[in-house]
């Protein structure tokens, strides 16, 4: 059950909350990739392509948290 809830917290910390800040501020993960080598403002399209990474991020971590609570990982005992 221990496990359950580790792997719960860090799928939760490394994509729901990730996933959620890059849909709130798609200009940081703009910034903090290797895409920007100039100062200039990002495009739409680059905001849209990283607001849809976003999302998929969050769903990932939605799919992996079910995954684990129905047993699907056989974590060892």
């Amino acid at each position: 059950m221990a496990e359950k809830i580790i792997v719960s917290l860090s799928v939760f910390v490394f994509f729901i909350i990730g996933g959620g800040l890059g849909v709130k501020f798609p200009e940081i993960r703009y910034k903090i990739s290797g895409i920007n080598n100039q100062n200039k403002k990002p495009i739409k399209s680059e905001i849209k392509r990283y607001i849809i990474g976003s999302y998929i991020m969050i769903i990932i971590g939605i799919i992996v948290i079910i995954v684990t609570w129905l047993d699907g990982f056989n974590i060892p005992r």
